[in-house]
């Protein structure tokens, strides 16, 4: 279900949001979609938005797996294209993740 359809468009349209990407795993048994699929797609779009735009990112959903992957997803991202030449890019992209956090530029709304 997607709620909050109207609305979300409604933003994207007059400018409040610049790229709404959704995506549904249960849509149908034949494509699956997941977050973590669509972020490493565009992996290079999303960093560029959350390092050079600055962009917010909301994590909505269950907090079992999907937030997790989802997570793990933005590491793999901010490893490879933010701390590629650092000698551990991991460690460097945990504490950006965390620091997205503390600073409200990754948000979460996990259930679980």
């Amino acid at each position: 279900d997607w709620l909050y359809k109207s609305e979300m468009n409604a933003l994207e349209k007059s400018g409040i949001i610049d790229l709404l990407n959704v995506a549904f795993s249960r849509e149908s048994s034949d494509t699956k979609c997941y977050v973590q699929d669509k972020l490493l797609k565009d992996s290079e779009t999303i960093m560029k938005l959350i390092a050079e735009q600055s962009a917010t990112v909301y994590i909505c959903g269950d907090g079992n797996a999907m937030a997790k992957d989802v997570q793990n997803a933005l590491l793999d991202i901010f490893a490879r294209y933010k701390f590629k030449s650092e000698e551990d890019p991991t460690q460097e992209a945990n504490k950006y993740l965390k620091s997205l956090k503390s600073t409200n530029k990754l948000l979460l709304d996990i259930w679980s």
